[in-house]
């Protein structure tokens, strides 16, 4: 496979090549999707064996910090992109775009611009509870779900209120308000290091924002506040009716309780009991990826 940048319509699947990123290894594509009102930034490896399209969490953050999932691309095609003005990729921030349905339709434009029928879905964090809308939408195009310390699927045992606090207090230090990138991506360190099993893991995270990016992620989130995070979201019935085979994976030392990954357990009727994840906090990518790399190889290659 030749590395290339392309940019393609998500919605008639026209691809134009330009030029090479000069970065890329052999088994890398960079390109843009075309969605309603912006273009997707996406990133993918492998050239071989089914795909697998991986959601970011936040909602804001960009696709980088998980891209250590690449390791699956010897056996699988993996795809990432930045969601709709988070990292490269571009939009309008308002609540009319910043709501579940539009992220959901803009996954999708992803897995056409692809050319892909069926695909597997990682999700992480609040990822996971975008792959479970867009399985409850899109069913058809749903080969396999991957929960990674996903939020549940209705608002109750959401941990939101220190997250909230958090990115206000972001939005409000020097680094934002001065438009300096570096204290803005310290400022974020600083909130998640809590969220690490190993403090000095939080160096390994990968948190690559331009000046923009690292705005538009507080904004989004924000956004997401007021069209998303309210007591009226349960996807549980629907959830209950999807016969999809689920992965669900938990660290041991998340913020998020065990007894989310119990409930949805609970309420997925395919879904294998939640894997534990010893010795790992809410980034299990960055603290405990050849583990979570094993699972979700296993899984996906299993029928």
């Amino acid at each position: 496979m030749t590395a290339t940048t392309t940019r393609v319509d998500g919605i008639d699947g026209k691809v134009n090549i330009e030029p090479v990123y000069p970065n890329l290894s052999p088994q890398e594509e960079t390109r843009w999707v075309s969605v309603e009102g912006g273009e997707l930034f996406c990133h993918s490896f492998g050239n071989h064996g089914p795909a697998v399209i991986v959601i970011s969490g936040g909602p804001g953050l960009p696709h980088d910090y998980l891209l250590e999932l690449s390791a699956l691309g010897l056996h699988q095609r993996v795809i990432f992109f930045d969601p709709r003005c988070c990292g490269q990729s571009t939009g309008e921030i308002n609540d009319l775009k910043m709501n579940m349905k539009t992220f959901i339709e803009d996954i999708d434009a992803v897995r056409q611009a692809y050319k892909l029928g069926k695909a597997s879905f990682i999700g992480h964090s609040s990822g996971g509870l975008m792959v479970m809308r867009y399985a409850i939408e899109y069913s058809n195009f749903v080969e396999k779900m991957i929960l990674l310390n996903s939020m549940d699927a209705f608002y109750s045992h959401i941990p939101e209120q220190d997250y909230i606090k958090g990115i206000r207090n972001i939005k409000a230090s020097p680094g934002f308000k001065n438009d300096q990138v570096e204290e803005i991506v310290k400022s974020y360190k600083d909130f998640f290091g809590p969220a690490f099993y190993k403090p000095e893991s939080i160096d390994k995270l990968n948190l690559k924002m331009s000046l923009k990016a690292a705005k538009n992620s507080i904004e989004v989130r924000e956004a997401f506040e007021r069209t998303l995070f309210e007591p009226s979201f349960d996807y549980q019935r629907e959830l209950s009716e999807l016969a999809i085979q689920t992965l669900i994976m938990h660290s041991t030392n998340d913020f998020i309780p065990h007894s989310v990954s119990e409930n949805l357990h609970r309420i997925l009727p395919n879904s294998k009991k939640p894997i534990d994840i010893e010795e790992c906090g809410h980034f299990s990518v960055t603290e405990q990826i050849d583990i979570v790399c094993k699972h979700i190889s296993t899984f996906l290659q299993s029928r």
